[in-house]
C-alpha cells in the first residue's frame, strides 16, 4: 500500500493540551446506551438483528381468522419495537425457524406489567395456542406474579425459578439471553446465569409432569420459532439478536489434537502431550512455557474448556508473537487466575504494558471460574475487539488495535508444580483487519494556504498569516469505525464526532486545563482531544492515537494507554467526523499518518 503523505501544519492559534489521563473504566453490563443497531463487530461475530427490518421478518396472531397479520399494537421505531397496552398486538413470531442458538435481547415493562419471549415454539395455525418454553419478561414488584419465583422475571415460565437474579423492576432496560443447545437451556439477565436445566433431566420431567405442559412430548427440542408475547401490557424490546450455532462465521481451523500434536510448537520446558481430545500441560523444569500453533490468526472465535488438577496460573494466548532469541510469547493473553484475587476471564498483555482489562471492578466475573471442575472459556477477537466469556459469564472486554494478527498459545506457567487440561477446543478463522490509508483533504473553510510539495517530496504544508485551524472531514468514518493517526508537536487536535456529515464543524470550546481525552456534548456528540505525555513522550516524539466507535461505545487510546472508554449517545456514531487542528505562534503539529481499520479477505 502506498504510504501517506506527511502534513506539516504551523500557524496560530491557542495553546496546547498537556497532561496525562491514566484512569477509566470499561462500560458494565448494567450501563444501557442508545445504540439500538447491531454493531459491526457483532455481525461479523455471527450476530444477526431480529429487528434490522423492523416488522419485516415477523408474523402475527392478530385476527386469527384473517390469516397471520401482525397487529396494530405494535409498532418499531428507531430500533425500539414497542406493544401498546390492551391486547391489540398478538404475540410476535418469527417467521424463521431456530434449532441451536444464541439470543440476547433487551427488554423493558411498563408499572405492573407482563410478557415474555418463547423459543422453538412449533409452527401455528390460526387459532392454535402459542406454546413453548418462555423466559418471563415482567415488572417483579408491580406484578403478581412476580412474587412466585417460577412465574417470576427470567423464570423459565411455570417450571424452573431464577437463581441469583436481581429483582426486575419496570422503567429500565434489562439485558435478556437465552442459550439453546440441544436439550440444554440456560436463561440470563443482566450477565447472571438464572437458569441451567438439562431437557432430558429426571429434574425438568418431574416438573414438567405437573406443570400445564405435561402433555406435550417434545416440548422445547428440535426446531422452532422465536416469539413476543401479548400478555396486554406495554412492553419494549430492542437489540432482539441471535446466533445461529449452524450458521457460524469463518471456517474451523483443525488443530491436531494427537499425540503428536501436529500443528503446534512448543516453546519453554514443559510437558505437553495429547491424546486425541485432550491436551495436558505439566510443569517440568519450571520455566514459562507455551503450546503454540504455528499458524497466525488474526479475527478468531476460540471455544475451549480448561482444568486445574493443581491451582496454578496460566492463561490462553492470542495474537501473540513468539520470540525465538529469548523463547517467550508477548501478546495479548486471557487469564486463568486461581489465586484469590480471581482475575481468570481478565486481559493481560504479556510482556509488554501488563494488565489492560483487570475484573477488580466486575464481581459477577470474578464469581465464575470453578476451582475444582472444567470451564468453559469462550474468546473472541475481531478488529479492535478483544472479549472473554468464562462459563458464559461476561469477562474481559477492551478496544484495543496495537497487535492485529499472531498465534494462539496455551500457557503452563512457571513454578514448582502443577497440570492443567485443555479439551473441546474448537478455532474458527475469521480472517483479519488491517490499517489502510486515508489521503486528508482540509474543507474550503479551513484557515491557511496550500503550498504544492516540490518533485519528489511527499509533504505538504499549510501556512497561515491569521488563523490556524483546519478541519478534514473524515467522510470514510462514518457509523462503526477504527481510527488510528500519528502525529508529533505541540499543537492541538481534536476529532469531533457529528450527526451528518459537514465539510467543517465549530472548534470545540474546550477549557485549556481540561484532563478529559473524551468530551460528551450536549446533543448526544463527542469530541476526542489527545492529551501528551502518555508514555513517557515528549510532544515533539511521534504519538499514536486510537479511536474506536462501535455503536454507542467510544474508546481513546494513546501510545498504547486506554484514557478513555465510554458508552455515549449513539448520535454521534451514527454521523460522520471531522479531524480539527489548531496551532499557536511559534507551535507546530505534525500529522505523519491516517489510518482506518479495515476488515480483509481470509488469506486462505
Amino acid at each position: 500500500m502506498p504510504a501517506l503523505k506527511t502534513w506539516s501544519l504551523v500557524a496560530v492559534a491557542c495553546c496546547a493540551l498537556t497532561g496525562a489521563l491514566h484512569s477509566h473504566s470499561r462500560p458494565t453490563l448494567q450501563e444501557t446506551s442508545d445504540a439500538h443497531s447491531i454493531t459491526t463487530l457483532e455481525r461479523i461475530a455471527g450476530w444477526r438483528d431480529l429487528l434490522a427490518e423492523g416488522l419485516a421478518g415477523w408474523q402475527g396472531t392478530h385476527q386469527r381468522s384473517g390469516g397471520v397479520r401482525v397487529g396494530p399494537g405494535w409498532s418499531y421505531s428507531e430500533g425500539v419495537l414497542t406493544l401498546d397496552a390492551g391486547g391489540r398486538g398478538g404475540d410476535l413470531i418469527s417467521k424463521e425457524l431456530f434449532g441451536d442458538f444464541e439470543l440476547q435481547f433487551e427488554w423493558r415493562v411498563k408499572d405492573g406489567a407482563n410478557s415474555g419471549v418463547k423459543v422453538r415454539v412449533p409452527p401455528v395455525s390460526p387459532g392454535q395456542e402459542v406454546i413453548g418454553p418462555e423466559y418471563q419478561v415482567l415488572d417483579d414488584a408491580g406484578h403478581p406474579d412476580g412474587r412466585v419465583e417460577k412465574t417470576s422475571a427470567a423464570a423459565l415460565y411455570g417450571l424452573v425459578a431464577p437463581a441469583g437474579k436481581p429483582k426486575a423492576l419496570h422503567g429500565t432496560f434489562r439485558q435478556g439471553r437465552v442459550v439453546a443447545r440441544g436439550d440444554h437451556l440456560e436463561h440470563w439477565l443482566d450477565g447472571v446465569r438464572v437458569v441451567d436445566m438439562d431437557l432430558s433431566s429426571p429434574e425438568f420431567e418431574l416438573a414438567k409432569g405437573s406443570s400445564k405442559f405435561a402433555e406435550i412430548e417434545d416440548f422445547g427440542r428440535g426446531t422452532g420459532h422465536v416469539v413476543l408475547q401479548d400478555h396486554g401490557d406495554e412492553v419494549q424490546f430492542r437489540r432482539v439478536l441471535v446466533r445461529c450455532d449452524d450458521r457460524l462465521p469463518g471456517r474451523v481451523s483443525e488443530r491436531g489434537l494427537g499425540p503428536d500434536l501436529s500443528g503446534w510448537s512448543r516453546l519453554g520446558d514443559a510437558d505437553y502431550t495429547g491424546d486425541g481430545s485432550v491436551i495436558t500441560g505439566q510443569v517440568t523444569g519450571g520455566q514459562q512455557s507455551f503450546l503454540h500453533t504455528d499458524q497466525v490468526f488474526g479475527d478468531l472465535i476460540l471455544d475451549v474448556d480448561v482444568k486445574l488438577d493443581v491451582a496454578m496460573n496460566s492463561g490462553i494466548q492470542v495474537r501473540s508473537t513468539v520470540n525465538h532469541e529469548s523463547r517467550s510469547l508477548s501478546g495479548y493473553q486471557i487469564e486463568i487466575d486461581p489465586s484469590e484475587r480471581s482475575w481468570s476471564g481478565g486481559l493481560y498483555d504479556e510482556r509488554r504494558r501488563g494488565w489492560l482489562d483487570d475484573l477488580s471492578d466486575d464481581e459477577r466475573a470474578r464469581a465464575a471460574f470453578d476451582l475444582d471442575g472444567w470451564n468453559s472459556y469462550h474468546i473472541e477477537c475481531i478488529g479492535p475487539s478483544l472479549r472473554a466469556w468464562v462459563n458464559g459469564v461476561p469477562a474481559a472486554n477492551h478496544l484495543d488495535a496495537m497487535t492485529l494478527e499472531g498465534v494462539v498459545a496455551l500457557q503452563v506457567h512457571s513454578g514448582p508444580a502443577g497440570r492443567i487440561r485443555w479439551r473441546n477446543l474448537r478455532l474458527r478463522d475469521l480472517g483479519r483487519h488491517d490499517w489502510e490509508p486515508l489521503l486528508l483533504s482540509p474543507s474550503e473553510s479551513s484557515a491557511g494556504s496550500l503550498k504544492e510539495p516540490e518533485e519528489g517530496v511527499a509533504q505538504m504544508d499549510w501556512h497561515s498569516e491569521s488563523a490556524g485551524i483546519w478541519s478534514f472531514p473524515m467522510r470514510e468514518c462514518v457509523g462503526d469505525f477504527s481510527l488510528r493517526i500519528r502525529y508529533a508537536g505541540d499543537g492541538l487536535l481534536a476529532l469531533q464526532s457529528s450527526r451528518e456529515l459537514q465539510e467543517a464543524m465549530p472548534f470545540p470550546r474546550i477549557a485549556e486545563d481540561s484532563r478529559e481525552a473524551l468530551h460528551l456534548e450536549e446533543d448526544g456528540t463527542w469530541t476526542v482531544t489527545p492529551l501528551r505525555g502518555e508514555g513517557g513522550k515528549s510532544v515533539q516524539d511521534e504519538h499514536v492515537l486510537e479511536v474506536h466507535s462501535y455503536g454507542g461505545r467510544v474508546a481513546v487510546v494513546l501510545n498504547g494507554v486506554t484514557l478513555a472508554d465510554r458508552l455515549v449517545n449513539a448520535g454521534g456514531s451514527r454521523g460522520a467526523c471531522a479531524l480539527e487542528a489548531r496551532v499557536s505562534p511559534g507551535q507546530s503539529l505534525e500529522i505523519r499518518g491516517v489510518d482506518r481499520l479495515v476488515q480483509q479477505a481470509s488469506r486462505r
